[in-house]
């Protein structure tokens, strides 16, 4: 559902009438009790690459997410039952949308702003794997 711009500047747009939607969800594995929610999907990505065998991701977008994004998370948190829900985003506000959303759910919210402005993949690409992995794990309270 996205596109790169027609005049080839590095950035990336949704066409004027998609529907917006979760992205990672055909990665998501339901097995593990814990999920990550973050704004872009290369964070998405980045988590993926380094903890997708202790961990669900999921990206709402680099924006703020619309009520049928926040939905379909919802639906994924009970649908799915997951236990603990990491909020990984770079801005506030988002972080605050997504975790009123998962109010009343049963699920344990875990809100985190990215650490020094640095988000999931430029934790990836300045410490690596590993110590991506071991972050979020330590936010979940989870083995890494």
């Amino acid at each position: 559902y996205r596109y790169i711009d027609p005049d080839h500047k590095p950035r990336f747009a949704t066409h004027g009438g998609d529907r917006a939607c979760v992205f990672g969800t055909p990665c998501v594995s339901t097995a593990e009790p814990s999920l990550v929610v973050v704004e872009g999907e290369l964070n998405a990505c980045s988590i993926y690459q380094a903890a997708h065998d202790i961990l669900d991701v999921v990206s709402v977008g680099s924006e703020a997410p619309p009520k049928e994004v926040l939905d379909q998370v919802v639906q994924m948190v009970t649908g799915y039952k997951y236990v603990r829900v990491l909020i990984w985003m770079d801005k506030p506000a988002n972080a605050l949308l997504v975790q009123g959303a998962l109010q009343g759910t049963g699920t344990t919210i875990i809100p985190m702003v990215s650490p020094n402005g640095r988000d999931a993949n430029d934790v990836l690409i300045e410490h690596g794997d590993d110590l991506l992995r071991r972050l979020c794990a330590k936010k979940l309270d989870i083995d890494p």
